[in-house]
């Protein structure tokens, strides 16, 4: 008998290669990571299955962070329905700039009117409470009146600069009788005041350089004197 090779600290099984099988793993079936990975749909991200080992982990982590940082595409339906609604938004910003700009000014002219409206009231009202003691000067002094109102209703409007233009000498003061026969300050008579004003439109701060447009306002109140 010939004597052993291997002595009693000696295994007769033989050693896996570190990182593969034995000679014959080849034929064998593929093992619990390696066919998890490979039955993956497409869409779903590399994760090691429970059987890898370190390298399959480390795989599965470059690739999820490979697949994060790709780039992403814009599809070309993206892309064009971008340019369409460029394209619709230029078309249409003209449109509703002077729509905004429209309902801003009737808001300025209408505020302009009301206030006009109410000092031709105020001035009346100070022509039927107050007793004239000079009829000649006495449309003077609702001029005055109205001039206050006016004053305190458009504030720096008025002012230089303002976009209210109002001549004093222009607000008309008149007494008529019940025939419409123009007459002095008598009880009985009607006063009628008028207060014409001038509002500049603001389109010259959207295009300067161009003379800004005027549009003429006129209050008028009539009431009847005591």
């Amino acid at each position: 008998m010939g004597r052993s090779t291997t002595g009693p600290g000696h295994s007769h099984r033989r050693r896996p290669h570190r990182w593969g099988g034995g000679p014959g793993d080849h034929h064998r079936p593929l093992g619990a990571g390696t066919a998890a990975l490979a039955e993956r749909p497409a869409h779903a991200p590399l994760r090691p299955g429970p059987g890898a080992g370190r390298a399959g982990r480390r795989f599965g982590e470059v690739a999820a962070v490979s697949r994060a940082l790709r780039p992403l595409r814009a599809s070309p339906w993206l892309t064009a329905r971008r340019g369409s609604i460029l394209v619709e938004f230029t078309l249409i910003f003209p449109f509703l700039l002077s729509l905004a700009v429209a309902v801003w000014e009737f808001g300025h002219i209408l505020d302009a009117l009301l206030v006009v409206t109410n000092a031709a009231r105020e001035g009346a009202r100070y022509a039927v409470a107050t007793t004239p003691r000079d009829p000649t000067t006495f449309p003077n002094q609702v001029r005055d009146r109205v001039m206050a109102y006016l004053a305190d209703g458009y504030g720096a409007r008025i002012g230089p600069g303002g976009d209210i233009i109002v001549d004093r000498n222009q607000i008309r003061v008149e007494f008529f009788d019940d025939n419409g026969n123009p007459g002095p300050p008598l009880p009985g008579y009607r006063v009628v005041v008028t207060v014409p004003v001038q509002v500049r439109v603001t389109i010259q701060g959207l295009a300067p350089g161009l003379d800004a447009p005027t549009v003429g306002l006129a209050g008028r109140a009539t009431m009847r004197l005591e």
